[in-house]
């Protein structure tokens, strides 16, 4: 991408900020590389990354979801969660064992879930999967950055676009109960980041009928997660979550305002970085 501004910014990054913002000076500023897990088994970035995988594939060049397809995806399942291990692990040869051939099985009991509950709601309407969307952001009057994400999912369904965004990490079950809450409150990271998503598609997309959701695998009994209910996002809490962003990103860029630890301790228990702070 080829562009007059010098810095991108993720909605991961933008977590990584609101949760601490050295971890986000050694992360995305020092360039600090942190552990990587052992290839012995699938960790849990590449096992979120795997699910990606399999559902684009098993939607791909699908425009529409209907009943008859959900009738033969079903055992696609298999073969696709197979090659998607196979390109995150290609020395394996799909030769799994131990603990990874568990991980594969809950990986399926996942994958049939989301097509499950897909399958009550068709027919849906496919308008991308794991498409990159960036766009540029001034946040302070002259000054810009990129902002990008790649959305899982964007669909339509009874003629409202939906954002859709797997996770299978913990999702916070507590709702916020402002846009505000998501810049101070990093357990609302899976919501923000959906939000985020929704952000930039409805600038891109240019759509003001939009809905943000995400699919809690861990706890996925009750289905879909959404924001306000499944509610379009109002113009207004669009503007507020820019006016926030554009904050943010300002607190980012000024000289005056150094990256400091959280003063939560808790936040520090898995960080990378705890051995630096001496925390």
């Amino acid at each position: 991408l080829h562009s007059p501004y010098s810095k991108k910014f993720s909605a991961s990054g933008l977590s990584t900020y609101i949760n601490c913002s050295l971890q986000f000076y050694f992360r995305y500023i020092a360039g600090l590389k942190e552990k990587e897990e052992t290839e012995d088994y699938i960790g849990a970035a590449p096992l979120g990354k795997i699910l990606h995988d399999t559902m684009k594939t098993l939607y791909e060049g699908q425009k529409v979801l209907t009943k008859d397809f959900f009738s033969i995806v079903f055992k696609k399942i298999d073969d696709a969660l197979d090659n998607a291990i196979a390109k995150e692990y290609p020395a394996w040869e799909k030769n799994l064992e131990g603990k990874n051939v568990l991980l594969r099985n809950v990986l399926i009991e996942l994958t049939r879930k989301v097509l499950e509950y897909d399958r009550k709601s068709a027919p849906i309407e496919i308008k991308s999967l794991e498409a990159d969307f960036t766009i540029p952001f001034t946040y302070n009057g002259t000054d810009a950055v990129w902002l990008y994400g790649i959305i899982d999912r964007v669909d339509k369904i009874n003629g409202s676009t939906r954002i859709v965004d797997y996770k299978t990490g913990k999702v916070e079950e507590r709702k916020p109960e402002s846009i505000e809450d998501f810049f101070n409150d990093p357990k609302f990271k899976a919501t923000f980041q959906t939000f985020y998503y929704a952000y930039l598609y409805s600038k891109k997309a240019n759509d003001s009928n939009i809905a943000a959701g995400l699919y809690p695998l861990q706890k996925f009994s009750s289905g879909m997660k959404y924001y306000k209910d499944g509610q379009p996002i109002t113009a207004e809490e669009f503007k507020t979550f820019e006016k926030n962003l554009k904050g943010i990103i300002s607190y980012i860029f000024d000289p005056a305002i150094p990256f400091s630890q959280t003063e939560d301790h808790d936040r520090c228990l898995f960080c990378a970085y705890k051995g630096i702070c001496n925390r």
